[in-house]
């Protein structure tokens, strides 16, 4: 598990490497946060890009898909956005 906080009034510039199957968590410290991922329809906080949700709050989004994913917080879009990197899960093999 991974998690990104959402602070208020701090850059949250975000680039994270994870594996298929990883589970991202987003966790509010404060008010007024949502994640959407660009192109909207990936993954995000329900509503629409004006739904807002306070702490105690998280969200949390399990990539199942290799590729490459943008988010941001749309009231805070100048300062709180990212990217995650999802590769293909590694697989050891035992003799």
């Amino acid at each position: 598990m991974i998690q990104i906080m959402m602070k208020m009034m701090i850059r949250c510039l975000t680039d994270i490497t994870i594996e298929e199957g990883d589970t991202v968590d987003w966790v509010w410290e404060g008010v007024g946060h949502n994640v959407k991922s660009i192109p909207r329809g990936t993954f995000g906080t329900a509503g629409d890009d004006s739904t807002a949700f306070n702490s105690p709050f998280t969200y949390s989004y399990t990539f199942m898909d290799i590729g490459i994913f943008d988010f941001e917080c749309v009231p805070h879009s100048s300062i709180m956005y990212g990217t995650i990197n999802c590769s293909c899960r590694r697989y050891i093999k035992y003799r």
